[in-house]
């Protein structure tokens, strides 16, 4: 539920920027402070007069994005904490997990693959594992995905 949120939080960035009030600095081309009218406020480089370099972008529901910005959206890598404890530190574009990230959750309990368009693609690296001790990158437990992979048999054996 709190994702979902943050989605529909993030949409409003890209359009409320426009509504932003320089606070301090050079919020134009430059290092600046700005305060957007719903109350979030912004942190960082600016270009053209929008959030583009990096910047912490704080939200006035709870979360804070500290990170890459592109063309005044969330774009590169960057970390999101949420109010609960939980947190997603990898790279976005356009405003959602887009890439390699890690979610954790207030609980602890770790997820960490390929996200596309904010929801997660696959599991990868280390976390896929079978039980007898054969290794996936880029994989899940089940299948390989479209494109590259590696797959490590017990004896040490490796099919690519």
């Amino acid at each position: 539920m709190k994702i979902w949120l943050f989605s529909a939080f993030t949409l409003f960035l890209a359009v409320d920027q426009a509504q932003a009030t320089c606070q301090a600095g050079n919020c134009r081309d430059g290092e600046g402070r700005a305060t957007f009218s719903n109350g979030d406020r912004y942190v960082g480089q600016w270009s053209r007069g929008q959030m583009h370099g990096q910047g912490i972008y704080t939200y006035t529901s709870g979360p804070v994005y500290r990170g890459a910005f592109e063309r005044g959206k969330l774009s590169g890598r960057g970390t999101m904490r949420y109010p609960d404890g939980a947190y997603y530190a990898g790279e976005w574009r356009n405003n959602r997990k887009h890439g390699e990230g890690k979610l954790v959750k207030p609980s602890g309990k770790t997820t960490t693959g390929r996200w596309v368009n904010g929801k997660l693609s696959s599991r990868s690296s280390a976390l896929a594992s079978n039980t007898n001790r054969t290794r996936l990158r880029d994989c899940n437990v089940q299948t390989c995905y479209e494109g590259r992979g590696r797959y490590t048999y017990r004896d040490g054996a490796v099919y690519e």
